[in-house]
């Protein structure tokens, strides 16, 4: 299962695109819950939308897609549609929220674009969107574990892995520069750490490790001591553990705006002719009253 999503504005044109039929084969009205007019997606995402004059910001509403695999989503009842959205909207903080729904159906796979309004009317405020991608994972495991559908595998389990790399990489190295390239080529970065642990090992998702105790395993009966890591690592400038986890959440940002860019992309609706037209005559009207200004002056 996918579940992604992302704070915006404008419901107006949100609820156009959602509408259009475009690539996809079929599109079905959900439902809407907590609006004054729950029977229309358009008017109960206008609705949401409105409350921009009331606070600041304009992100007024969270849309997210909930696309099980093709198979699954084909044996999705309502009420697992219904309680879909509810999840998701709990684990993003947004419970008790109004919402407005819309099934797609693209590539001969069933997915729903669900939309919450963020201003809480009775605190006054937009509710946060922060870490709004762990509210995302949380919710899709939720519902993997209640569905009985197949779970997405966590970036966690590969802990044991790390470790046999790791080992790997250090016996198969006489020099500190040449298991720093070893481990290097499985994707991990080895640092050096103010803390009481002087090596960290950091993973292409940015987990920090003690790395001596990743180069320790009973069963084999192997391990490094400090004094050891330290007479190899010796005259090697080691980059910090907090620079390179900069670094890697500074790619991770990168590549998730390119991920809900490709995800939403669709929803910007292309300009028309006549729109194009008619901001290019905008243009040179608005260039020729410059001009004008300034032979006045």
């Amino acid at each position: 299962m996918i579940v992604r999503g992302a704070s915006r504005g404008d419901g107006k044109q949100l609820a156009a695109y959602l509408q259009t039929p475009a690539e996809n084969e079929r599109i079905e009205f959900f439902g809407a819950w907590g609006t004054s007019n729950p029977e229309s997606l358009t008017e109960s995402l206008i609705e949401m939308d409105r409350f921009k004059k009331l606070a600041k910001g304009s992100k007024t509403i969270y849309h997210a897609i909930i696309s099980p695999d093709k198979e699954e989503s084909h044996k999705m009842t309502r009420e697992q549609w219904l309680r879909s959205i509810e999840v998701l909207g709990k684990e993003q903080g947004l419970e008790g929220q109004p919402w407005g729904a819309e099934k797609h159906l693209k590539d001969g796979k069933w997915h729903v674009h669900a939309v919450y309004q963020r201003f809480d009317t009775e605190l006054g405020r937009f509710r946060t969107d922060s870490h709004s991608y762990k509210g995302n994972d949380r919710a899709r495991a939720a519902l993997e574990i209640e569905f009985g559908h197949e779970r997405t595998p966590q970036r966690n389990l590969n802990r044991p892995v790390l470790t046999k790399n790791v080992i790997q990489a250090w016996q198969q190295s006489k020099t500190g520069q040449e298991f720093i390239d070893r481990a290097g080529e499985f994707g991990y970065t080895i640092a050096s750490s103010t803390t009481r642990r002087p090596f960290m090992i950091i993973d292409e998702s940015g987990r920090s490790f003690d790395l001596l105790k990743k180069l320790r395993d009973k069963e084999i009966k192997f391990s490094v001591r400090t004094a050891q890591m330290k007479d190899r690592m010796k005259g090697i400038e080691l980059p910090s553990d907090k620079s390179v986890i900069k670094d890697i959440r500074l790619k991770q940002k990168v590549e998730k705006a390119m991920e809900n860019k490709d995800l939403f992309e669709d929803v910007l609706l292309k300009e028309t002719e006549k729109e194009r037209r008619k901001r290019e005559f905008r243009k040179k009207f608005i260039s020729r009253s410059d001009k004008d200004k300034d032979h006045e002056r």
